[in-house]
């Protein structure tokens, strides 16, 4: 073989060698627009799957509303707006606010971890975390609209259950709410009946409407203990002398709170649909209210308290003996 047939040769396998690598080139570029258009798909299903159950949960029905939320598509709708509106919660166009409020009260509602949202909205963990604190500080910005004022029983109250309890302002308990703590404060944290929780103070009035949440204590701790921290407190509960809220037998009969004769049952069954656990800071949620009065700044058991709860049983016994006979 002369040179020039050398030549010619090399010539074509580089020419041959160059197609290929042009058809490799070609091959690789389609498997990637596959690999995107895939990629797209798989994109364009989450996103409509992820609205399907969106829609499922908040639209769909008032029993899967509250079975998935514990709160109905109109309250829903509701606090989404007043999230928005008041509190700052924005919609960036990748997450909306339905998504983002509808994952925080499923949490809240079922105790379950972020991981647990990742797969049911199709988001990853680290997203879940994210949006979920946006959450809780708008709903912390709009606490003056979500908790009440309350309004004492008037002496001219007709109704045939408050009529008895003039001046008072609503009623008052605790519950516990499991939470996860590091070994060292386990022990702190331990319930009566042995569950790692923390005891939350709980105040409503009349309509069951919040007025003042202190949580963050231990487990350990008794719910005398919590009240007191919280009417001491600057921006703690504050009860005008000369009004009351109602207790159970776990606490102290005195100024302030009209508490049940020891031994005496007063709580119901508890309910497993009610146990709604959550993981919130320790520190007061409540509206300030004006100081303009005096206020209740001790709980201790006095026996004038002690006297006017017995001169009430008595009232009630009396009126109740009345219309029997």
């Amino acid at each position: 073989m002369d040179r020039n047939h050398l030549l010619l040769f090399m010539k074509l396998l580089e020419s041959y060698i160059q197609l290929l690598m042009c058809l490799a080139t070609i091959r690789l570029w389609l498997i990637e627009c596959e690999e995107k258009e895939a990629q797209m798909r798989n994109r364009l299903d989450t996103i409509s799957n992820r609205s399907i159950e969106i829609q499922h949960i908040t639209r769909e029905s008032d029993e899967n509303c509250i079975n998935e939320l514990r709160i109905d598509r109109n309250a829903f709708a509701h606090l989404c707006e007043l999230a928005h509106t008041r509190g700052g919660l924005l919609d960036n166009g990748l997450v909306t606010n339905e998504e983002q409020v509808a994952s925080f009260l499923n949490i809240l509602a079922h105790h379950i971890k972020n991981r647990c949202i990742q797969v049911r909205f199709y988001r990853s963990r680290e997203t879940v975390s994210r949006y979920v604190h946006r959450v809780l500080g708008a709903l912390m910005r709009i606490q003056e609209i979500l908790f009440v004022n309350p309004t004492p029983v008037a002496n001219d109250c007709t109704d045939n259950w408050w009529k008895w309890f003039k001046g008072c302002l609503g009623a008052i308990d605790g519950t516990y709410i499991e939470v996860n703590v590091c070994d060292l404060d386990k022990p702190r944290y331990r319930t009566r009946k042995g569950n790692i929780a923390m005891n939350v103070l709980g105040v409503y009035n009349r309509d069951i409407n919040f007025v003042y949440v202190l949580a963050g204590w231990e487990g350990s701790a008794t719910d005398s203990r919590v009240l007191r921290d919280a009417i001491t407190r600057h921006n703690g509960l504050k009860i005008p002398v000369g009004n009351y809220y109602l207790a159970d037998g776990g606490y102290i009969n005195g100024e302030g709170f009209l508490a049940p004769y020891r031994g005496i049952r007063t709580h119901m069954a508890l309910d497993p649909e009610e146990n709604t656990p959550t993981d919130v800071e320790h520190m007061p949620i409540g509206e300030e209210q004006p100081n303009q009065f005096q206020i209740v700044d001790v709980v201790e058991s006095t026996s004038e308290w002690t006297q006017w709860r017995d001169d009430l049983v008595e009232e009630i016994f009396d009126s109740w003996m009345s219309t029997r006979s």
